[in-house]
């Protein structure tokens, strides 16, 4: 490498780290994002966690290969009518991550990661309340 071509490596590398940085910015100040108290972490905020519901939900669905789950996650809330638009984009992002639905508002996971990722969700969109989340060892 010769030193042009290092020095105009590191320039990009700095003019992208601006841009990232004016990004972070924007989405503080439209309040999608907060930072931490530490001032180091940036933390969506629960309309940042609507907009990437909305986003997710739009993508393909996950393909997961028919298997034996144990122990079994389940999902089941009741989430209040004010809250409709988070509802129906908590639906459509856990039928992309690839779980199964009993009834409208019970729902399958296929594994403990997307398990996992809907308690974050909820958590941080302060529904915890209208969630329950079950693992079962044998479904009748």
């Amino acid at each position: 490498m010769s030193f042009r071509s290092g020095r105009r490596i590191r320039a990009q590398e700095k003019r992208q780290r601006k841009r990232i940085k004016e990004a972070l910015k924007r989405l503080e100040k439209i309040e999608l994002l907060s930072l931490d108290k530490t001032g180091s972490k940036y933390k969506l905020k629960p309309q940042g966690w609507l907009r990437y519901m909305y986003y997710f939900s739009k993508q393909v669905p996950i393909k997961i290969k028919k298997r034996v789950i144990t122990p079994k996650y389940l999902i089941v809330f009741d989430i209040p009518e004010d809250y409709r638009r988070f509802r129906d984009l908590f639906r459509a992002c856990l039928r992309n991550r690839g779980c199964r639905f009993l009834q409208k508002s019970v729902f399958v996971c296929p594994d403990k990661a997307t398990f996992e990722w809907a308690q974050k969700v909820t958590i941080n969109c302060g529904l915890e309340r209208c969630v329950r989340f079950i693992i079962a060892e044998k479904i009748i």
